[in-house]
């Protein structure tokens, strides 16, 4: 967010907008079955690796099927990771219709997941939010990113005391 974007809200308030309603339309719209899945994903499907101020959330093709799922269902559900006290980095794999499996990864401060997704797992972005893939299954992708925790420990550590 910049001040221009300020500056931007600040004339479509002046306008008369209502912007809760414009909050309510895009973030409060969700069918019964995303909610469903968000509470299945994270009672059943979310782990914390406190030693690694880590959250790690996963996804089969027949859970995704199980909830009826369509696209942007699970929009934003890797931020609810990191929204946990004490994450510096969340990881949210899932298995496409293709059968590889997809991968967003979040951070806070200074954590690069751009590098570690670019390195480890095809793909990019940068340094707070990045995405990738594995042509592995669920389970060996996830083992593969769990062995890349402890060289990152350091750094992970690091970065939870400053945020």
């Amino acid at each position: 967010t910049t001040a221009e974007t300020h500056r931007i809200a600040e004339k479509l308030l002046g306008t008369g907008l209502k912007h809760w309603e414009v909050h309510e339309r895009i973030m409060d719209q969700n069918t019964e079955m995303r909610m469903k899945l968000m509470g299945y994903t994270l009672n059943e499907k979310m782990e914390v690796i406190s030693e690694y101020h880590t959250v790690i959330i996963s996804l089969t093709r027949a859970e995704l099927d199980r909830f009826g799922f369509q696209k942007g269902d699970t929009e934003g559900f890797v931020n609810l990771g990191l929204s946990i006290q004490g994450a510096v980095l969340a990881a949210f794999f899932i298995e496409s219709e293709e059968g590889y499996i997809k991968i967003s990864m979040r951070s806070k401060g200074r954590f690069p997941v751009n590098k570690l997704v670019s390195t480890h797992f095809t793909g990019g972005g940068h340094i707070n939010a990045a995405g990738g893939r594995s042509d592995l299954n669920m389970e060996q992708t996830i083992a593969k990113f769990r062995r890349l925790l402890p060289e990152h420990k350091k750094e992970l550590d690091e970065t939870a005391q400053l945020v």
